[in-house]
């Protein structure tokens, strides 16, 4: 059975890909990252991601690479392969074609989606446009929730998360949700969530049931959402379907993210979340 110390390692290693695709290091360097023998952290990778490492980091350049042909679609594929940790565009290029049937310099001016939805339209919720505004770095405690995300595991993992907060004292400030992949590129069942509470003292000291970081901040459009928790997938899909290309600003690719009250709120069907869509102001065209 895994356990909750395990998934702590498994996230920090996950955490260090993320933050270093390009150049995340190799079998040997990640594995002296945790207090667990090379074979079985593999092992343990692949049951609590449902891939192996190395079709995990392929599979998540591979759907960067895709956000960014899509959001910079001037943006040289030298560039985005380098980015990536390629030192030759043609096996970027390779391995995207491999991942999509298609290669990249095609992708860009598509505007379908390499995944697709199903989400009814319809929906009961409100949700209200609050403005544009700039959020702060904040520092959280989290845990990721693996092989795609639902209200059910995420309220559960918000509330195993609060008990050790508890447990260890900490002055719990926000809850905060994590969306870390766009469903139109990311199959629902990869899609990574993170649970969080924010807290008002960072430290730097490995904690056993749970991880650590800074979120970024950034420039945000922000949405209030009223109603029920299952919808807020819809609601998501209503924002990102709805956002006017004659906007001063663009949809970034940074995370999305979900601001609930100071504790994770109990009453599914009067659900109350503010939703923050990453956005950075259009380039002028020199004229």
């Amino acid at each position: 059975m895994i356990t909750v110390e395990q998934i702590v390692h498994i996230t920090r290693i996950l955490e260090h890909i993320e933050a270093n695709l390009g150049h995340h290091g190799t079998y040997m360097e990640i594995a002296q990252m945790v207090p667990v023998s090379t074979t079985k952290l593999w092992c343990l990778f692949k049951e609590i991601t449902g891939e192996s490492y190395d079709n995990y980091i392929i599979r998540v350049k591979m759907e960067l690479a895709y956000r960014i042909l899509h959001a910079e679609p001037s943006l040289l594929i030298q560039l985005i392969a380098v980015l990536l940790g390629y030192g030759y565009s043609g096996s970027f290029s390779t391995a995207f074609n491999k991942a999509f049937g298609i290669l990249p310099s095609h992708a860009r001016f598509l505007k379908q989606k390499p995944v697709t939805r199903h989400i009814n339209p319809d929906f009961e919720s409100d949700i209200r446009f609050g403005g544009i505004c700039e959020m702060a770095d904040r520092f959280v405690v989290y845990r990721r929730v693996f092989k795609g995300y639902t209200p059910e595991k995420i309220r559960s993992n918000f509330c195993s998360l609060s008990t050790c907060v508890m447990q260890d004292n900490l002055e719990v400030c926000q809850s905060i949700g994590v969306i870390h992949d766009d469903p139109d590129y990311t199959p629902h069942n990869k899609c990574r969530y993170d649970v969080c509470f924010s807290i008002n003292t960072a430290f730097t000291k490995p904690r056993r049931l749970y991880n650590s970081k800074w979120i970024k901040g950034g420039t945000y459009a922000c949405y209030h959402f009223s109603g029920k928790e299952e919808e807020l997938h819809a609601a998501w899909n209503y924002i990102t379907r709805n956002w006017q290309d004659g906007n001063e600003y663009m949809i970034d690719i940074t995370p999305r993210l979900e601001i609930f009250s100071k504790h994770f709120n109990n009453n599914r069907d009067r659900f109350h979340a503010t939703l923050y869509l990453p956005v950075k102001k259009k380039k002028r065209l020199k004229s």
